[in-house]
């Protein structure tokens, strides 16, 4: 299919359209993008592409492997579902999609919103945080329902004289996590202090004894994402690591595990966090059985390997070892734990893939995250999210048996592919754009 017009319809050269396609992926639903090359064997990567790989990797896992990761994507499969059975209700749609959800959905969402921080990365790209100046923190109360939630909120000086107040969440200590595991195996990569940097840039200002110490602030930044008050969990902390002398990460981690409780709708009193993680494993494996079609070939075997309840956190555990052999010891975990589906720079696309006994052992392209990234792309299509109206699979199938005139601004039509499966039910709809 020719693009040209849909290039001189934007005024865009073909360049920024292939960009645009690819950067818009994130890694949520089994899905990394990353801005680099790919290979299974990371030791063949050079480290730029290894660092970046292993930066939206810890992505993948905080999103599958910590309460805070689980919950907002079994709420988001719940927000699917309502969708889903609004637009079968209805006979015409408009798009981008403006769908009002439930009062539980909506309070729930907001918890998330409000213990997520702020995450307006690119009104701070550039911006160096001035450390002569005082980091002062402060909790804020924000409204939820009837009650409030208490907010982290940071003083943050920048050395162009600009200053704000930053709220402690979720997102900045995900970045900051990544970023730091990315320092152990590419030193030499640039990040911008918010939100990439803060929290060891915290550390120096409040807690200076912690500053230095890679491993535990990626431990307490992982801890921290068990709780759904993540920013006040994190200085919690490290305010007791400094006091009790702690230098270990994975010692404060487990302690956290071993010592913490969850209070949860279901049952009258706190549970330990490591039934908690079962649970919501079993929760979100039984959101995903509701969601898709396909059986949950590899999504339940990862989910499986997940669980805290088995004693090993491999990408932890791999901190205490010999950096010398890091390259191998991750190799070693990621094949043990799997990938989701990588979509690399180069336009490369590897799936995750799931040994079937019944053909002889052999690899195949595991079926429950090619359907989960084909309903990824239909939600993202019908928020609006994707950019020039266009299927975000295209890059798939440019050039392939599958690209149809259909891929701009209907590509629930014509022939069957990704999208028409997972959008079945925008057939027979009439579909507008506002």
């Amino acid at each position: 299919m020719n693009i040209d017009y849909i290039l001189q319809k934007f005024h865009i050269t073909e360049a920024e359209f292939e960009n645009e396609l690819r950067g818009m992926y994130s890694t949520s639903f089994f899905h990394i993008y990353t801005s680099g090359e790919y290979r299974e064997d990371l030791n063949q990567l050079s480290v730029k592409d290894r660092g970046t790989f292993i930066h939206e990797y810890i992505h993948y896992w905080q999103n599958i492997g910590t309460l805070w990761g689980l919950g907002n994507s079994i709420l988001f499969y719940n927000e699917m579902r309502h969708i889903v059975n609004e637009i079968r209700r209805s006979k015409e749609i408009r798009l981008p999609l403006n769908i009002s959800f439930p009062e539980k959905y909506a309070r729930e969402r907001l918890k998330y919103e409000i213990g997520n921080g702020t995450n307006k990365d690119e009104i701070f790209k550039s911006k160096s945080i001035d450390l002569s100046k005082h980091m002062a923190i402060s909790f804020v109360d924000k409204p939820i329902g009837t009650g409030s939630i208490p907010s982290v909120s940071i003083k943050v000086y920048f050395t162009d004289g600009y200053s704000i107040d930053i709220s402690l969440g979720a997102h900045i200590i995900k970045e900051s996590m990544a970023a730091l595991y990315q320092s152990l195996i590419d030193p030499e990569t640039p990040h911008d202090d918010i939100p990439y940097n803060l929290v060891r840039l915290l550390c120096k200002k409040n807690y200076p004894d912690l500053a230095d110490n890679i491993q535990l602030l990626i431990c307490a930044c992982y801890a921290s994402l068990f709780s759904m008050r993540p920013g006040e969990t994190l200085l919690q902390l490290l305010a007791f690591a400094t006091k009790e002398k702690i230098s270990n990460g994975i010692d404060l981690l487990s302690y956290h595990i071993s010592n913490s409780t969850v209070m949860t709708s279901k049952h009258s009193k706190p549970i330990s966090i490591t039934q908690c993680f079962d649970e919501m494993v079993d929760c979100f494996l039984q959101n995903l059985r509701d969601n898709l079609i396909a059986p949950l070939d590899y999504i339940e075997e990862a989910m499986n390997r997940m669980r805290i309840s088995t004693g090993w956190l491999p990408l932890i555990t791999v901190l205490n070892e010999d950096k010398r052999n890091m390259n191998d010891n991750l190799n070693h975990i990621i094949g043990y734990m799997g990938i989701p589906y990588i979509q690399a720079k180069n336009g490369i696309y590897h799936a995750s893939t799931v040994q079937k006994k019944e053909q002889e052992q052999l690899n195949e392209a595991s079926l429950d995250v090619l359907e989960l990234n084909a309903q990824e792309a239909v939600f993202l299509y019908l928020m609006g999210k994707t950019p020039f109206r266009c299927c975000p699979l295209y890059y798939m199938c440019q050039g392939g048996e599958f690209e149809k005139v259909e891929c701009f601004d209907a590509p629930w039509e014509g022939n069957e592919c990704g999208f028409t499966i997972a959008g079945h039910f925008l057939k027979e709809k009439k579909i507008f754009w506002e």
